[in-house]
């Protein structure tokens, strides 16, 4: 089986090399280090998402493009957020067919204290499918690099499914939808990637 991380590969391979120096410095801080090792790796890992979960699925159902739970959607149905916890998969999908007409990042230190950072990143998406229309995505998180984790910028076309990103340590995602929907998921309420239906369009909401 081919297991993937959202870490670079020359990343993975120095803290390997570190974790094998510790071995001759001291085997405690090794031992300790390893569980670390292990632990990122987990919560980086790259899940598999199995295409029979959404290619069966109608073009007019719009499904949960990460992992996580909805902490709000608005009363008229035009706006809905996913909370992303630090410990579950950290993979943001393209919810729908389409191109990426607009991209916008901004990114704001909040803690600097030498080596320590932090920044708060938010990336505003905008993609435009044959099926839905214009649907806008808002994804915000904190990051100890001035960078965001999304991958796609304006012009670039993706399918419905494939990774367009990651939210390193959970986040937050809102999902600006179309006002001919109708939504069919409830706040609080546990979601998958590629799997959850969120909301439908045109006839199913006859």
């Amino acid at each position: 089986m081919n297991i993937r991380f959202f870490l670079k590969s020359s990343l993975i391979y120095k803290l390997i090399c570190v974790f094998l120096l510790l071995i001759f410095i001291d085997f405690t801080i090794a031992v300790l280090f390893l569980l670390f090792l292990i632990g990122l790796l987990i919560l980086f890992r790259k899940n598999e998402i199995s295409e029979a979960n959404y290619r069966t699925v109608d073009s007019s159902l719009f499904l949960s493009p990460i992992d996580g739970h909805v902490t709000n959607f608005k009363e008229n149905n035009d706006s809905l957020a996913i909370s992303v916890p630090f410990y579950r998969n950290y993979g943001v999908c393209m919810p729908i067919t389409g191109t990426v007409v607009s991209f916008f990042e901004t990114i704001r230190p909040i803690v600097n204290l030498g080596p320590l950072k932090l920044f708060k990143i938010k990336v505003s998406l905008k993609i435009n499918s044959e099926e839905m229309g214009a649907i806008g995505l808002k994804i915000s998180n904190l990051s100890l690099v001035r960078k965001s984790n999304i991958w796609v910028r304006s012009g670039d076309i993706a399918l419905r499914g494939a990774y367009i990103g990651y939210l390193p340590f959970g986040g937050k995602i809102v999902i600006e939808l179309k006002e001919n929907l109708k939504v069919l998921i409830k706040k609080n309420t546990k979601v998958q990637a590629m799997r959850t239906i969120l909301a439908s369009y045109g006839s199913n909401n006859d």
